[in-house]
């Protein structure tokens, strides 16, 4: 099963707890995902493109705790979520050494850490399991997340031309990975 330890984190604007997300957190994975859709351009949806339902984040987060290679982490401050990461991996045996990554924060706790302790819990697991790559993409305009993931071990693979398009704006992605060859 794809879970960790809960753990509490403090910052400056309270304690954090995080865990594994459950089917229980099925409501709040949605209000959650249509919140950061709404505060940043940084993310791959816009709020009025999520379209599951409770009951369908529910679902996958129950069939991601059945998922040896698939983790789901949410945050909470004070009740409320405020943040979540996940890893997908590959059942396929010629991509199972792999990860890719995935990670929104509410505005208001930018800067506090809680992306940093996210995805250090996600680099965590994957170094428990022996995953080879995580990898993920960032918006080329979001030095804040490109400074962490550096900071954390990522290494630019390339540009993704025009990857995306805010408004009348093409932005390019970058394609990060953190490697960990066996030996």
């Amino acid at each position: 099963m794809a879970r960790i330890e809960s753990s509490t984190h403090s910052t400056a604007l309270g304690d954090i707890e995080i865990r594994t997300a459950e089917g229980t957190d099925g409501e709040a994975w949605l209000q959650l995902m249509r919140a950061t859709a709404r505060e940043t351009e940084f993310l791959t949806r816009e709020a009025h493109e999520i379209l599951n339902t409770a009951e369908e984040f529910a679902l996958r987060l129950t069939k991601a705790l059945a998922a040896p290679h698939d983790l789901f982490l949410i945050a909470y401050a004070e009740a409320q979520p405020v943040a979540h990461a996940t890893l997908i991996g590959s059942p396929l045996t010629r991509f199972a050494h792999e990860a890719v990554l995935g990670i929104a924060v509410r505005t208001p706790y930018w800067g506090h850490g809680v992306g940093g302790r996210l995805t250090r819990s996600l680099l965590d697991w994957a170094d428990e399991r022996k995953l080879v790559r995580v990898a993920l993409e960032v918006a080329a305009n979001n030095a804040r997340a490109i400074g962490m993931y550096e900071r954390l071990g990522f290494e630019l693979e390339g540009t993704l031309r025009a990857r995306r398009k805010n408004a009348d704006v093409y932005v390019d992605n970058l394609a990060f990975a953190r490697i960990r060859l066996p030996g």
